[in-house]
């Protein structure tokens, strides 16, 4: 189980940007990362603690998580929202 002060600190319910074409904007990710990492924030909630998670793909999701778990090379901690109305469902996204 993680120490209190491992997960513990400032974390940011950050929003998914998306591009015009309602795709994952990558780019804008990677700075939304550097821009945390600035401000020396703990962790990211990522996929849905602004509301956007339940309207993401699968591929979307996982393509979020990849690209934050790369770019922030272990410099921050990473939540992953996982709820659903199947616990079926919630242990896939698990």
């Amino acid at each position: 189980m993680p120490q209190l002060e491992v997960v513990g600190g400032v974390w940011s319910a950050t929003p998914t940007p998306f591009a015009n074409d309602l795709q994952l904007d990558t780019l804008a990710v990677k700075q939304l990362v550097d821009h945390h990492l600035r401000l020396g924030v703990n962790g990211l909630f990522l996929a849905g603690t602004c509301g956007e998670g339940a309207w993401m793909t699968d591929r979307q999701k996982r393509a979020l998580v990849q690209t934050v778990v790369k770019h922030a090379k272990g410099k921050m901690l990473i939540a992953v929202q996982v709820t659903d109305n199947s616990v079926a469902r919630i242990l896939d996204n698990i």
